[in-house]
């Protein structure tokens, strides 16, 4: 099997060590091989899908890396035009699916369970900005200030949580100048006692392997998890993962999980952040189609060494293969843990 494998060092960064792992464990294999692409640009990913003939493309990029960091396209959605055109199957959610999650209002809308919110469009704000200031009095506060349709928590800082109207235009008047081609930001409920949680979806039904994870303050008080968060190494961040303690909620977060997966149609895997209040309701808060295959994804099993870090990709290239057909050497699945294998059909 020949796999192209996008990544990026731009924003929301998929270029890693954990990456070039997992590309070198699949080429241990024979008749396995990936190759590594990052930062390429469109025409460059376009002409080796054209004339290469990969079996699979394994797409971890979310922005155009043609652009300035300071003013970046809401979505790369003209590469996965590029691999519809050219009838070429990858890991991953449909185009259409994709842009329907990275607008983080409509996916608390059509989950069901999205923290009380509303929309500031630029253009209200900027032309009619008494009507656009009584939408944000209808948010209960205190509230988070998000870019509505940049994903990776792009936009968001510590600074981010508004407890007054006056403090949530400060904030919108930033996000605003910040970047340019910004058109909505969404005001969210902030749950301030909220405990978050992440839950990962691998596979697709019925064979799926779904690992909920708490994510626990490394401090005395729990810190918003920013973008400059997310980038630091593992052993700086304001959070740890851990597992969930309480068996009833690791259980209602992987029906959650579950249920999530199925509604909006997503293939292969996903991730989805989810707040829990004090009496344990559960609020989606994000939805990821290109989760990091990093240390929360698949925590329960990576955490205890059953799964190894190197070995998630090659995971998803089984997934991809039992979805599409595409057939692969036994002794590379084989290879992978039967525990894991097991629950995804295999």
């Amino acid at each position: 099997m020949r796999i192209l494998v996008l990544t990026s060092s731009y924003l929301a960064p998929t270029y890693n060590e954990k990456i070039i792992s997992q590309v070198r464990y699949i080429n241990s294999f024979p008749d396995m091989y990936a190759e590594l692409c990052n930062d390429c640009a469109l025409y460059e990913i376009e002409q080796k899908i054209i004339s290469k003939g990969y079996d699979c493309v394994f797409p971890a990029v979310v922005f155009d890396s043609s652009h300035h960091e300071k003013d970046p396209i809401l979505f790369n959605a003209t590469l996965y035009q590029i691999l519809l055109y050219h009838k070429q199957e990858y890991i991953g959610s449909d185009l259409y699916t994709q842009l329907l999650l990275n607008d983080k209002a409509l996916t608390g809308h059509r989950s069901g369970m999205g923290l009380p919110a509303a929309i500031i469009t630029r253009i209200l704000w900027e032309h009619r900005w008494p009507s656009a200031l009584r939408l944000t009095e209808g948010v209960p506060y205190p509230v988070i200030v998000k870019p509505n349709t940049l994903s990776a928590s792009v936009g968001i800082t510590k600074e981010s949580v508004a407890y007054s109207v006056d403090g949530a235009a400060e904030i919108i008047d930033r996000v605003f100048r910040q970047f340019p081609t910004l058109t909505e930001i969404l005001l969210e409920h902030y749950l301030e006692t909220g405990k978050e949680y992440t839950v990962s979806v691998t596979g697709n039904s019925p064979h799926v392997l779904i690992c909920p994870t708490a994510l626990e303050p490394v401090g005395n008080s729990f810190e918003i998890y920013s973008y400059d968060s997310k980038r630091m190494n593992i052993n700086k961040r304001p959070i740890a993962y851990k597992k969930v303690s309480d068996p009833a909620l690791a259980q209602r977060l992987s029906e959650c999980g579950k249920k999530l997966a199925e509604g909006f149609a997503l293939r292969d895997y996903s991730r989805f952040d989810i707040l829990a209040d004090e009496k344990q309701k559960l609020y989606l808060i994000d939805a990821n189609t290109i989760p990091a295959l990093g240390a929360n994804y698949m925590y329960p099993y990576t955490s205890t060494g059953e799964v190894q870090i190197e070995q998630l990709l090659a995971i998803l290239v089984a997934v991809f293969s039992k979805r599409t057909g595409i057939s692969l050497p036994h002794f590379f699945l084989e290879a992978l843990p039967s525990s894991i294998m097991k629950p995804l059909g295999f």
